[in-house]
């Protein structure tokens, strides 16, 4: 019979030293980060004992009926009644915790499996695991209806999120419901310059067969779409009526992560935050020629070790998986090389010349064995450049394919179950092949972490990508009055051409006709026999455009 794991737990008031804290068990102290939630200090930290080299990890606790002291304050009143280096439950007033995030939970299960990782749980009184069993103690409710838990504990939403949807991670990761993201959720607010209020009703379905894991935004410029995605951003921190789900309640999200693409304007995403606070906000950046994250200011290259180095789980894929499935839909992976920034690389490179710059396979950065990894981690160069060996030379690689690199990289590297995903106008750079390889990408990564993600676009070829329900035609009506429709036409695999005659309103195809029709009148013998002289100059929808305003005008006249 298997030895069961029943660790005790231990509490004092700063991490202790190997040779006086207990041999077994969990070690809880107080977290030296002094962040407070409206005065609420519950950041502690645990380690298991048991383990050779203990991990510390932090986590969210707090005493029932003592919310008028701080956790660490009333561990160290009680320890100065104790002769003991630590204290025991038995000399605390009951308890409550709950871990930071899903990802804390995956952790744990990746580090010590179900069973073990329930046993830390519950001997830390931690809320999703105790729920978990029948009969729910009473103190649960009690400590739900506190204000430490409703202010500190679950006032992040990724803390928030990991208390409704870790329950199923504990029953191991195969088991994980990856689709518990708010699948309806609306957004109002005021632009000025406008009478009305923009209202969105967004719908998603993570588990459709058809995709509807994207939103996109369509309309002219001046109607909102981009001041929608930084309305919605500023609604989710500072929290308020203007964001909410179908029932009026909050968001369930986990994380929201706003993408900079070439098309973006400064404007659309605000900086993140010195503090973050309601919401694990990310600003990431896919420009070429930019450090890749615009919160850490990591480069191309940094991004690519920290997921070479990665062994996180998102569904059934390891990140890294994620990240080489999704570019290998453009490039072959295993023709991906870091090359020093030693000189501009305008045209190719010889093998050898490479070798003697220092070039890194990526491949390398991952497999192949612990030494050839950390061997080609120490080469790597940070401010290097990711080119492609194409036969005996390495050339650069173009600026959609880098920007599409760099978004692969980092969603792969940042997406959490549960996440929402802004990008502004990512058509930029791409060409119509690479757009649908782009949405093909989002799809997968969403699909894998059951995330949603909203996107503003001019591009017809991205909404031919998404079904019609999913589109919202943002239009300005007289009186300056806005509509928000949804477009008769089925979007999904439709015509580019009527695509975007029906839905962006094509003016610019008119107004070139127009031009043309002009210039007939002026020139009354070609007007007569225009057809047969402009038909292999013209495309169908301008022939039969330029027909229907010449048939209804009359002759011209001299």
């Amino acid at each position: 019979m298997k030895d069961i794991f029943e660790p005790k737990t231990y509490f004092c008031c700063q991490a202790l030293p190997l040779n006086s804290r207990p041999t077994s068990g969990i070690l809880v102290y107080p977290s030296s980060d002094r962040w407070n939630d409206f005065g609420h200090r519950t950041l502690f930290v645990f380690e298991v004992l048991d383990d050779p080299t203990p991990c510390p990890r932090t986590f969210r606790l707090g005493f029932l009926g003592k919310e008028d002291e701080q956790p660490a304050t009333i561990i160290q009143n009680r320890m100065l009644q104790q002769e003991e280096n630590y204290l025991t439950i038995d000399d605390l007033p009951p308890f409550f915790s709950l871990q930071p995030s899903m990802k804390d939970y995956r952790s744990l299960v990746l580090a010590y499996g179900v069973k073990k990782t329930e046993a830390i749980l519950l001997s830390l009184h931690d809320m999703v695991a105790t729920r978990r069993k029948l009969p729910v103690p009473p103190w649960v409710e009690e400590a739900t209806k506190s204000e430490v838990f409703t202010h500190s504990l679950i006032r992040t939403s990724d803390a928030f999120f990991a208390y409704y949807n870790a329950k199923s991670t504990l029953s191991g990761l195969s088991d994980e419901d990856l689709h518990k993201v708010s699948s309806n959720f609306k957004l109002k607010f005021q632009l000025a310059g406008f009478v009305n209020s923009h209202e969105f009703n967004f719908k998603f379905d993570t588990r459709s067969l058809v995709p509807k894991r994207i939103a996109v935004l369509v309309g002219k410029n001046g109607v909102g779409k981009s001041r929608t995605l930084n309305q919605l951003i500023h609604a989710a921190l500072e929290g308020g009526e203007g964001l909410a789900d179908d029932k009026g309640g909050r968001p369930m999200i986990s994380r929201m992560i706003a993408v900079c693409t070439p098309g973006e304007t400064d404007a659309t995403f605000p900086d993140v935050p010195k503090e973050i606070d309601r919401v694990n906000y990310l600003r990431l950046s896919a420009l070429p020629g930019e450090r890749a994250d615009t919160t850490g200011g990591q480069t191309l290259p940094e991004v690519i070790l920290q997921l070479a180095r990665n062994w996180d789980v998102i569904g059934d894929q390891h990140r890294w998986e994620i990240f080489e499935s999704a570019v290998s839909r453009i490039i072959p992976f295993d023709s991906l090389r870091v090359i020093p920034p030693l000189r501009p690389l305008s045209t190719s490179v010889a093998p050898s010349v490479m070798a003697a710059m220092g070039t890194v396979d990526i491949s390398d950065l991952r497999y192949g064995g612990e030494q050839r990894c950390l061997d080609a981690a120490r080469r790597l160069d940070f401010s290097g450049q990711v080119v492609r060996q194409l036969g005996l030379h390495a050339v650069p690689l173009s600026s959609g394919q880098l920007s599409f690199l760099r978004l692969a990289a980092q969603l792969s590297l940042h997406i959490e179950n549960g996440s929402l995903l802004l990008i502004d106008e990512p058509e930029t750079h791409l060409h119509p092949n690479l757009i649908t390889d782009l949405v093909a990408m989002l799809n997968k990564i969403l699909e894998l972490s059951g995330s949603i993600a909203i996107v503003a676009t001019h591009s017809a070829y991205l909404v031919r990508e998404v079904p019609s329900s999913q589109v919202h035609v943002i239009r300005e009506i007289p009186d300056r009055l806005i509509e928000i429709l949804t477009p008769r036409l089925k979007t999904f695999g439709a015509d580019v051409g009527a695509i975007s005659n029906f839905i962006f309103g094509d003016e610019i195809v008119n107004r070139l006709v127009e031009e043309v029709e002009q210039k007939l009148r002026e020139s009354p013998d070609v007007y007569k026999n225009w057809r047969e002289q402009l038909r292999s100059e013209l495309s169908t929808e301008a022939e039969m455009y330029l027909a229907q305003e010449i048939s209804g005008s009359g002759e011209p006249t001299e």
